[in-house]
């Protein structure tokens, strides 16, 4: 089966209901799913940090660390999905 990775808008969290049903929705129709929280939202949010601070605020450095910490996850879980025994890594 084909798979996708779930992300949260912007702020948002993977444990969204609205979310978990959009994954419940593609499943049904043959769809693995992986929701996940990018760096600095969700569960990962920092106490009194926006969650998009550190992809807007502060130096051109610190913006590139986060987009790459959350490129890097993402490719992670991509990863994991491809290796799961019913996903077709193609797809």
């Amino acid at each position: 089966m084909p798979a996708v990775v779930v992300l949260p808008p912007s702020g948002g969290s993977a444990r969204d209901p609205i979310l978990r049903r959009l994954a419940q929705h593609l499943a049904a129709r043959g769809i693995a799913c992986a929701v996940m929280d990018l760096p600095y939202h969700g569960y990962r949010k920092r106490p009194g940090v926006a969650p998009a601070a550190p992809y807007l605020e502060g130096s051109v450095a610190s913006s590139v660390q986060a987009l790459g910490q959350a490129a890097s996850d993402v490719r992670t879980v991509t990863s994991w999905l491809a290796v799961q025994p019913d996903v077709d890594p193609h797809r």
